[in-house]
């Protein structure tokens, strides 16, 4: 049977009252106050107390312990309201019941031994008593050999200790928690000595409870980090949770790294009376931690790699594309292609330098948001100006270019396209802030992004250059250096090229064959800058009136060829007069000095009515001119057979004159 445990102020004052309940049983068996049996309503008889000295009368029915008579076979003789309390019972209804009755099943034999002892004398023991409701009162019983003149009796007086029952279950159940926990569990006073040392914590340490109790918890700390517990008891005391990672050092000298969550530990009044700390070892979690973030940054490494090569694979590939192309117009479709794959969150624009009017015009765009601005002079933007890369990172406060307008779009870049020193034109980007990447001079994404567009800038520039090198070598090679137009030797390969497709389809091909009339004497009035530039003019002439699909060269002199396909005869001469008239419309000037009228004398030949091969066409075209100038000139001729349309008014004449 366990018994009170003193030290308590609780246990200590309820013996106190044990003591005195026992002196007044000891005053009632020796006599010093009255007692009789009375018979109770029910017919048991029920023990009460009389005589003068009240004082042990009042004790009794007023005292906080619960007193009971019973009779050597458990009938209760007496009770007082305490004890009706305790076990939840009317008064009326304990007395004359037997105890037994209100006693757990597992405590009957036990109560049974404490009666007969206290039969004989005294007895003390715990037993658990069970209320009507099911409640259990645990208590403290002190049972007193009673003497009554017709039976033996005990008196029992019951102490709840029901709370402290509870508070010692509890405690035991903590214990018990702490004792079995996975997580080491340790416990200092306010100076931070060691008070408590669970299982967990010895097999963490080395150390066993006995080896660390009452020592210092700073034995425990690695070197270099005292300051952490410094900071950690500071944070303690001013009641607040502590979490944070440090190392400890093992009984056998080994490092460990412990995860540590410690809390002040508070009596019933808040008074801070020590620390306690649960301690965990995360070797594990920081090694599995750092493999982790090895793999994190090994598999950015790969896929870091993986986008750089990806992106040279489509540098190298649009180098290819460039360099395949063999007019401007080829090249420059082809262009966004490559720069959206290299840039796909970006827009942005391809300008070329348009050195006669000396400005950069937009002739590619691509993206949600290209810039609004198509054309612009060098003087709007910073990077033609300084003559390198300029990059807006906020367009509030910085140095943006005037053609990017408003709104400004941060991470804005330009970047000159430039080539053996020749700036040929200008490449703009825009958007990278906007998607959410970080921008910064010192950025690493924002520096790559540079980079790359330099790259990507140089190789553009590159491929442009020979483009343009190779197109003004080829207009060298097949075009008239005073109109622009195509010359013969052009023409030649075009013709064979067109009457090949035209028997093919079956069609027809119309040409028309013109010179000034009177040129020559046109030039000793004027001079040969005056006639150069009637050259101009009526070429820019019959070329504007002239459809994407005709071909136009200066055959020689002030003569001229116009092929039509797909042209029937009708059409052939509509045309022909069409130019004849537009040009002798036109009013010419050179340095502001009047040049008089221009007219044309015109040959016409139709493919394959007048003849099946290059050279027929031209002979009959030519005939059909030399039969117009014969005629008159400023009129039209048809090829064999001959049909002559004459200007009204105008006499035939008998030879051909230039």
């Amino acid at each position: 049977m366990s018994q009170p445990r003193k030290g308590s102020p609780g246990v200590d004052a309820l013996l106190a009252r044990l003591k005195e309940a026992e002196e007044t049983l000891r005053a009632i068996r020796s006599g010093e106050v009255d007692a009789r049996v009375i018979p109770a309503p029910q017919g048991d008889q029920v023990f009460t107390l009389q005589g003068a000295d009240r004082p042990y009368r009042i004790f009794v029915e007023k005292m906080n312990e619960g007193a009971v008579t019973l009779k050597a076979d458990g009938t209760i003789l007496y009770a007082n309201k305490c004890f009706a309390r305790m076990v939840k019972t009317p008064l009326n209804t304990v007395i004359g019941s037997s105890i037994h009755q209100l006693v757990t099943p597992a405590d009957e034999q036990r109560l049974e031994i404490l009666v007969n002892k206290g039969l004989k004398g005294n007895s003390k023991g715990e037993i658990t008593f069970r209320a009507p409701d099911g409640t259990l009162v645990s208590t403290t019983c002190s049972l007193n050999a009673l003497p009554m003149p017709e039976a033996e009796g005990v008196c029992l007086i019951a102490t709840d200790i029901t709370d402290r029952k509870q508070r010692e279950e509890a405690m035991a159940t903590l214990v018990a928690v702490v004792a079995s926990s996975d997580d080491a569990i340790a416990s200092t006073d306010l100076e931070g000595f060691i008070t408590s040392w669970n299982a967990a914590a010895e097999r963490l340490f080395g150390y066993s409870a006995a080896e660390v109790l009452g020592r210092s918890g700073t034995f425990l700390q690695a070197h270099g980090h005292a300051e952490e517990v410094e900071q950690g008891l500071e944070r303690l005391i001013r009641q607040e949770q502590v979490r944070y990672e440090t190392m400890a050092m093992r009984k056998d000298g080994t490092k460990v790294d412990i995860g540590l969550t410690a809390f002040l530990v508070k009596d019933k009044s808040g008074r801070g009376i020590g620390f306690s700390a649960i301690l965990r070892d995360i070797t594990e979690q920081r090694r599995a931690e750092q493999e982790r973030q090895e793999k994190e940054i090994l598999e950015s490494q790969v896929k870091e790699l993986s986008s750089r090569t990806h992106e040279i694979a489509v540098l190298s590939e649009l180098g290819d594309v460039l360099r395949s192309a063999v007019h401007l117009a080829e090249a420059y479709p082809v262009i966004p292609r490559f720069v959206r794959e290299l840039f796909p969150s970006e827009s942005g624009a391809l300008f070329d330098f348009n050195e006669a009017h000396n400005l950069f015009e937009a002739v590619l765009t691509w993206g949600d948001t290209p810039p609004q601005e198509d054309a612009f002079l060098p003087s709007e933007c910073w990077a033609l100006r300084r003559g390198q890369m300029h990059q807006v990172e906020d367009p509030v406060g910085e140095m943006t270019c005037q053609h990017t307008k408003a709104p400004s779009l941060p991470g804005s870049l330009c970047i000159p396209l430039t080539a053996k020193g020749k700036t040929l034109g200008l490449l703009h980007l825009t958007g990278f802030a906007q998607k959410g990447n970080r921008i910064g001079a010192k950025g690493v994404a924002a520096e790559y992004r540079q980079r790359l567009a330099k790259s990507a800038a140089q190789q553009i520039s590159s491929s442009l250059f020979d483009l343009r090198a190779q197109e003004s070598l080829r207009d060298q090679a097949i075009r008239d250096p005073l109109t622009g137009l195509f010359n013969r030797r052009y023409m030649d390969e075009a013709l064979h090229r067109e009457l090949y497709r035209t028997s093919r389809k079956k069609s027809k091909v119309g040409f028309v064959l013109f010179d000034l009339d009177h040129f020559k004497k046109f030039n000793d009035r004027f001079g040969h800058n005056a006639g150069d530039a009637a050259l101009r003019e009526v070429s820019a002439f019959v070329q504007r009136n002239s459809r994407a699909e005709d071909i136009l060269c200066r055959y020689g002199g002030e003569e001229f060829l116009l092929v039509l396909s797909d042209c029937s005869s009708k059409t052939l001469i509509q045309r022909a007069e069409r130019i004849r008239e537009g040009v002798k419309q036109l009013r010419l000037e050179h340095e502001q000095r009047p040049l008089g009228e221009i007219t044309l004398s015109i040959g016409v030949a139709l493919f394959p009515d007048h003849g099946r091969t290059l050279d027929e066409l031209f002979q009959a075209a030519d005939a059909a001119l030399y039969q117009a100038k014969r005629a008159g000139r400023d009129r039209i001729a048809v090829a064999n057979p001959l049909r002559l349309i004459t200007a009204p008014g105008r006499p035939p004449e008998k030879e051909r004159q230039h």
